[in-house]
């Protein structure tokens, strides 16, 4: 029982340890701060900051005092344990080789899933939405590189994709993400002159706009290049809205692109690799 208790006792230190500094922070910076409201939102800061450093110090200093009173029972209990270990292998080779292998195996393969996750992230997407690749009547070539995720809400088969362009492999982080990009069609008796309407009404007004022809198995696919005028956020990112005719309603296509100007000539090797499918 011991065994239990040293560690949860360890980290309730440092639970409350953390509570307690930010109290300390907050009341000792709001308790001055009205006391003295002369010092401002920087002073009232800079008391915050100095409560929760002395709380926290106080919390590491009590996790180090509690580790060294608990560290003479630790190395008795280890010697035991390694001891009652060698009796076993001495005794039952067998049973304990395989729960050496058990616990090595218990340890590695999470580890070795979290490790594959973390740094190709992007592959696993791709081998856990393989259909991904194809749409109703096209197949699509997203890179390994680039992450990609259904987007929820629309029923298959017209369900449409996200596919994310990253900064190197932290796609966690929404700063580092260089680009969004949307693969998907829509049910072939919708309105395709209202979706193409709504296209030209972003499209209205925006800088340097820029178009360039493709051609889908000879189905014409049109892809309009700008910068959203009316957007204040991201301004040097590009807007590139791709469709096909409206009176191509069975083999319809959408694209749309949102991003840094370094991933555009990625996403067009992506448009030209589209590829027609029955």
């Amino acid at each position: 029982m011991r065994r239990i208790l040293l560690p949860v006792g360890e980290f309730g230190i440092l639970i409350l340890g953390l509570v307690l500094s930010s109290w300390l922070g907050a009341g000792l910076g709001g308790g001055v701060a009205e006391l003295m409201p002369h010092l401002g939102d920087g002073g009232m800061l800079s008391l915050f900051s100095c409560g929760f450093a002395l709380g926290l110090y106080s919390t590491v200093w009590a996790f180090v005092v509690r580790r060294r009173t608990t560290r003479p029972w630790k190395i008795d209990y280890a010697a035991d344990l390694w001891e009652l270990e060698r009796a076993e292998r001495q005794q039952h080779p067998t049973r304990a080789r395989f729960k050496r292998i058990a616990k090595r195996v218990l340890i590695g393969v999470p580890t070795l899933i979290a490790a594959l996750v973390f740094f190709a992230f992007p592959v696993m997407t791709h081998l856990r939405h393989p259909s991904s690749h194809y749409l109703r009547h096209y197949r699509v070539p997203v890179p390994w590189t680039m992450a990609v995720t259904p987007i929820p809400g629309v029923l298959p088969p017209a369900t449409p994709y996200l596919v994310l362009a990253s900064r190197g492999s932290r796609f966690w982080n929404p700063s580092q993400i260089s680009a969004q990009i949307v693969f998907g069609s829509i049910d072939p008796n919708a309105d395709f002159q209202l979706s193409q309407r709504l296209a030209d009404r972003l499209r209205a007004g925006a800088r340097e706009q820029l178009r360039r022809d493709f051609q889908l198995g000879g189905v014409a696919f049109t892809c309009w290049q700008y910068r959203n005028p009316r957007r204040h956020f991201a301004r040097e990112w590009w807007n590139i809205d791709c469709q096909t005719p409206a009176e191509v309603r069975q083999w319809n296509l959408y694209v749309q692109f949102f991003g840094r100007e370094e991933v555009i000539p990625a996403f067009y090797r992506m448009i030209a690799g589209l590829t027609p499918v029955p």
